[in-house]
């Protein structure tokens, strides 16, 4: 449906390759039927055995399409799923063996192995229809949880609205868990200081499962920087433009291999071919860097490199920055065409609380340029325009969703902010 993880026009368009034989709800397209018309069918016959074997499909898991023109389908077999989430919870058996809370669609990779985490500890499993920062802290200050699973986005409305209450968060988790984006140094601080808590920062996607982890002992400064070490059963390495491993701290190209990674999108084996080499590693399309010792530092999307006149910088750099600058709120840093340097820098932030029907910018665009030049920040990666939004556009899984933002800047309807 429209509130899923791919929005009714994605799914119509998905549903030919899926080749669906059923269809939950709504009308059966492409001859496929509907729930009510199988029951009817087959009124009264037996359940059929199926053998169920670790290397058997379980899940059709569509990607995350934050910059691709759709979502691919990633087929995951109950093996693939099952290893990653025990690997998941090695650090964590005690908490998970409470209550968990999770507030991230489980329609997506990040949440629905939240919920297989919480049964390998036979943990208790609170669950949200759709995110709503006050239900959840209403569920939060009633139940308790041990743990809870947030994408940045989430963190940054509870950390928000528990500062705006008298009797602030009013529950305290052993450990939050994070993932989907990179996660600002001021959000680490703030999560830890106003939750008093544990937090764990996770990168992963819906090719790989969970692919990396810190862990709730690291000091503070390994989330901030860091998105932990591979976990168990996973390799991962960085390849340069020329195809050759880079040095320790050097940025390339992330590429992951793990018995936990997907078997490949579904129905499109040249697909498959293009991301997964013959012997099993996945180019991932992530920007990242491999420490001395071991931590995996996220640069970012390869998608999100803005290119000014030649000159080439990835936007979770700036993003990273800024989120630094007081009052500013949630941001991006995209690209818009220019004819002179081909792309330029544009800034976009979400209106004051205060602003009413008319969007307002937290900040003047001569305040971010003093800001980052303050920070030694080279000239070209400094945005030239200011753009501010009622919010940002996220998909279902939080993330901010690029191509509707790029969409929206097209539009000349959008509002610039002040300079």
């Amino acid at each position: 449906d429209a509130d899923g993880p791919l929005g009714t026009a994605a799914l119509r368009e998905a549903l030919p390759s899926l080749r669906a034989v059923l269809v939950a709800g709504g009308d059966a397209t492409d001859g496929a039927e509907t729930v009510e018309g199988l029951l009817a069918r087959r009124a009264g016959e037996r359940p059929r055995p199926v053998e169920v074997r670790p290397d058997a499909p379980l899940l059709l898991l569509p990607s995350s399409a934050t910059t691709s023109a759709r979502p691919k389908i990633c087929l995951h077999t109950h093996d693939s799923l099952l290893t990653n989430s025990r690997a998941a919870t090695e650090d964590s058996a005690g908490p998970y063996g409470g209550t968990l809370i999770t507030a991230c669609p489980l329609t997506h990779c990040f949440g629905l192995q939240s919920v297989y985490s919480a049964l390998f500890r036979s943990g208790r499993q609170v669950l949200l229809g759709s995110w709503d920062v006050d239900r959840f802290l209403e569920l939060a200050r009633a139940e308790r949880p041990s743990v809870v699973v947030a994408v940045p986005a989430q963190l940054h409305d509870v950390v928000a609205r528990a500062r705006e209450s008298e009797s602030g968060a009013g529950f305290r988790p052993e450990r939050v868990l994070t993932a989907g984006a990179a996660l600002p140094a001021a959000l680490v601080r703030e999560v830890r200081e106003t939750l008093d808590t544990a937090l764990v920062v996770v990168w992963g996607m819906s090719e790989a499962g969970n692919g990396t982890s810190s862990l709730a002992g690291d000091p503070p400064e390994v989330a901030a920087r860091s998105v932990g070490r591979p976990v168990r059963g996973a390799r991962m390495r960085v390849l340069g433009e020329d195809g050759r491993p880079c040095a320790p701290g050097e940025c390339g190209e992330l590429y992951y291999r793990s018995p936990s990674m997907f078997r490949g999108y579904y129905g499109e084996p040249e697909l498959t071919r293009s991301v997964v080499s013959e012997d099993g590693w996945l180019r991932t399309g992530d920007l990242a860097s491999i420490g001395a010792d071991g931590l995996v530092v996220f640069h970012g999307r390869s998608a999100e490199l803005i290119n000014v006149g030649g000159r080439k910088f990835n936007a979770v750099e700036i993003q990273g920055l800024l989120a630094d600058l007081p009052g500013i709120g949630p941001l991006a840093v995209v690209a818009r065409p220019d004819p002179r340097l081909g792309e330029y820098p544009c800034l976009v932030v979400t209106a004051s609380p205060d602003a009413g029907n008319v969007p307002r910018s937290p900040v003047g665009l001569g305040e971010v340029t003093a800001f980052l030049r303050e920070r030694g920040v080279a000239e070209y990666k400094i945005p030239l325009e200011l753009v501010v939004l009622p919010a940002l556009p996220r998909t279902p899984a939080g993330k901010t969703d690029r191509r509707a933002l790029e969409r929206i800047l097209a539009d000349a309807a959008t509002h610039p902010g002040p300079v």
